[in-house]
Order: structure tokens, then sequence, then C-alpha cells
């Protein structure tokens, strides 16, 4: 089956889903991401990391690399790095971020709203000397679920006017299975952390993708991808641990290689572009990350991604090295057939039987691929 016709199929199951079970998602006020405002919520995993003095010359996030992409349209990041779940809402905090998406959309019509949070929430749990239960740790992920669900609601608000808005969520990045994270400081309290971080996301498929019929992306999944040496490419074989190839291009994707022999996160990012630091993902998976979300909001609300389309892998390799000059080696897309499948970090995957039974609400747990 060709590539129209995958799509073709994905956009009409999605589109019979929300008919049949009368879920909203169906029909959206925008037909293309710069018919309105684009506004995202997050934290330093979705977009604000590049606020850290130096990185900000050698990386851009995913709104800005679509920002750039795009000459129509309203790109907005009002992430703040630190936010969680809690303060993106507490009005007076210095990570609120609720009244400038409403102002947003208030006064620009229909659109999106991208939130992105959560990684900050389980930070008190794995980065604690005390030892905690799985009951204590799964009791941060329903706090944090409740507060997404708050969050969602006062930006749907009927009342307001605001249900036209379509919202994409972004689940939670599992970040201590990163390397920079595999010390044995970190080993207290890592187990019952990474099993939260995956309640968290599956109480926000089961809502948000699975009863409300809105878009929910894997970015837990496409991490954990890149990072396990996934080339997504059936042309190339995965290389050594910590190496991953995009489009016949090996990258290095060991957050260690970022940084300084000291341990710091202050060294220039290496040649493969990949990490902003020790911890923060740079341009390479921003990139790839911008055009997940683009893929969800096709293949869930029907709206496209404009005249300008996805960011190409040439692209995001030309963003990368343009800010990074000094490093000596430059990415090079050399598979010109190589095609990346981003609705695979679609939750549920868009078009699939699972999918059907899913967003019914006849399959409550998630298949992972």
């Amino acid at each position: 089956m060709d590539r129209v016709a995958v799509w073709t199929q994905r956009s009409f199951s999605a589109a019979l889903v929300c008919a049949v079970t009368g879920l909203p998602g169906a029909l959206a006020e925008a037909d293309s991401i710069t018919d309105g405002y684009f506004v995202a919520i997050g934290d330093s995993y979705t977009g604000a990391y590049t606020s850290n003095g130096a990185k900000r010359g050698n990386h851009r996030s995913w709104l800005e690399q679509l920002d750039s992409h795009h000459t129509a349209g309203s790109f907005q990041n009002l992430a703040v790095s630190g936010t969680t779940t809690q303060t993106a809402q507490t009005f007076g905090d210095s990570h609120y971020q609720l009244d400038d998406a409403l102002s947003a959309i208030h006064g620009n019509g229909s659109g999106v709203v991208v939130i992105g949070l959560g990684v900050n929430d389980f930070t008190p749990v794995f980065e604690t000397d005390t030892a905690m239960t799985q009951a204590q740790a799964d009791a941060v992920a329903d706090a944090a679920f409740n507060n997404m669900v708050s969050l969602v609601d006062a930006l749907l608000d009927p009342a307001t006017g605001n249900a036209g808005a379509s919202i994409v969520i972004s689940n939670s990045v599992d970040r201590t299975r990163w390397a920079i994270r595999s010390t044995s400081d970190y080993d207290l309290n890592r187990d019952v952390t990474s099993q939260a971080i995956q309640r968290y996301n599956q109480l926000l498929a089961e809502e948000f993708a699975g009863n409300r019929g809105l878009a929910v992306v894997d970015s837990y999944g496409l991490m954990a991808d890149l990072l396990a040496g996934d080339p997504a490419d059936s042309n190339v074989g995965a290389g050594p641990n910590g190496e991953l190839f995009i489009a016949g291009q090996a990258i290095d994707v060991d957050p260690l290689s970022a940084l300084n022999p000291d341990g710091s996160g202050d060294k220039r990012q290496p040649s493969d572009h990949f990490w902003a630091d020790g911890a923060h993902p740079g341009t390479v998976y921003q990139g790839l990350y911008g055009n997940v979300v683009l893929t969800a909001l096709q293949e869930v609300y029907g709206i496209d991604a404009g005249a300008a389309g996805l960011l190409g892998i040439d692209d995001i390799f030309a963003t990368a090295n343009a800010l990074n000059p000094s490093d000596g080696v430059l990415l090079s897309a050399t598979d010109t057939g190589y095609t990346f499948d981003y609705a695979q970090y679609i939750t549920p995957e868009p078009g699939s039987a699972a999918a059907l039974l899913v967003i019914a609400g006849l399959v409550s747990s998630r298949r992972r691929r």
C-alpha cells in the first residue's frame, strides 16, 4: 500500500471513530496549522531548554524549527524550564502559562494548543534520598494526571468559547533510563519512578485519546526508540550501543558525550547535534518530535501541516549544522529514500483495529509497538 493510501485510510479511520462514538476531534475549525494560533505549554523538555545560557546558540526547539519552516501562521512558545503540571496553571507562579494560552485562544480564533508536561512532576520522586514505595510514586502520577485534566478543561471551557481549540497532549519521557542518570546515585527510586511515569502516560492515553478523542503523542516511545538505536529505516541496521542511524547518517545518542570530563553539562554539543546537554534533547530530536505533533494534527483532527509541510530530515540536519559550524563534522542525509513513520507515535496509532477498539472504550490496556 502506498503512502497516500495509508494516509487516507488512517484519516478515515480516525473520523469514523469520532463519528461512531460521538467523541470530539472529528472536525476542527482550522484546516491548516497556519490558519490560526499555534501555542505550546511546556517545560525544558518540550521547548524551553534553549533559555539556558550558551545552549541557545547551539540548538532549536521543535516549535522554533516549525516557526522558521513556515512563513505563515503564528507560533508561540510559552514553555518555561522547571514547569510542572501544577505550576503551569498556578496563578502568580513563575511557571504560570495558562493565562497566556487563553489570551492566544481568545485573540486569534481557531488554532492549536500543544501541552508537554509531566517529567518535572517526578523529579521529587527520582532524586530524593529517601526510598519511596510504588504506591507513593503512583500517587504523584495520579496527581499529575488530575492536574492535566484540570488544565485541559480550563483550555476547552465552553463557557469562555474555547471549545474549538485543537489540543495535542504529549506524554512524559522517562529520564530515569538515560545514561546521564545511570549512576548508582539515582538507583534508590529509579524503578518506582519509571513505573509511575508509565502509569501517568497510560492515564493520559485512556482519558484524552480514549475517552475524549484528543490527540496524544508518545514522546516516551519516540525517545526510547531513538536511544535504543532503532533507525526506523529498514535499509540500515542499528549501529553499536549508543548510535542511531537517521537517513544513513550515524548519530551518537549517548548523553554523556555532551558533558565535560567533570560531569558538567556545559560542553558544546558534539558533532552529532543530538543533545543540548546531558539531560535535554537537542535539535535533531526536537525536529523529529515536531513532525510527530504535525502528524497527530493531521491524523486526529484533519489539520494539515501547511504549505511547507513537515520538516524534512534535510531541514532538521541543516538547522543543526548551521548552529554548530565549528564542530567540523556536518550531518548529511545520505539515504534519499528515507521515510520516518511519525504516525506510530500517536496514542493510539490511527488506522489500526486496536486504535478503533481503544478509542471506543473496548480495550483498556495499551499495546506497545
